[in-house]
C-alpha cells in the first residue's frame, strides 16, 4: 500500500509534479505513521473484541448461575413443604397416639375407682357388722 501511494505521488499521477527526496521522505514516514496507527487501532480492536467476548461469556455464566440458583430455591421450597407435611403427619399420629393412652389410662382409673367404690362398701359393711 506504501510503495502504491509513493509511487503515484512520484510519478505524478495524482496530479503532483515530481518532487525532491525530502519530500519523498516526508510522504513515507507520514505512511509508516498511519500504517502504525492503523495497526494500533486494529490491535486496540482485537482488544475490545476479546474484552466484549469475555464479558458476553462471563453475563452468560452469571445468568447460567442465577438460573440454576432459581431451580435450587425452588426444590428447597418443594423439600420444604414435603417436610412441613411430613412433620404434621406425625404430630397427627403422636396426637392420635396419646389419646389412646389417654383413653386407656381412663378406664383404669375407671376401673381403680369402681374397685376402690367396692372396697369401701366391704369396709364399710364390715364396720357395721362388727360394730
Amino acid at each position: 500500500m506504501k510503495n502504491d501511494i509513493a509511487g503515484a505521488l512520484n510519478n505524478g499521477a495524482v496530479g503532483f509534479a515530481k518532487s525532491d527526496e525530502r519530500e519523498s521522505f516526508e510522504i513515507e514516514t507520514k505512511i509508516y505513521g498511519i500504517e502504525d496507527n492503523l495497526k494500533k487501532i486494529i490491535n486496540r480492536n482485537k482488544n475490545n473484541q476479546n474484552l466484549y467476548q469475555n464479558f458476553r461469556n462471563d453475563l452468560n455464566t452469571a445468568f447460567g448461575d442465577i438460573d440454576e440458583l432459581k431451580k435450587e430455591k425452588q426444590a428447597n421450597a418443594i423439600e420444604i413443604e414435603h417436610l412441613k407435611r411430613y412433620i404434621t403427619q406425625l404430630e397427627v399420629e403422636k396426637i392420635e397416639e396419646n389419646m389412646v393412652k389417654i383413653d386407656g389410662m381412663g378406664k383404669i382409673i375407671s376401673n381403680l375407682e369402681s374397685t376402690v367404690g367396692k372396697a369401701s362398701q366391704k369396709m364399710r359393711k364390715f364396720n357395721k357388722n362388727s360394730g
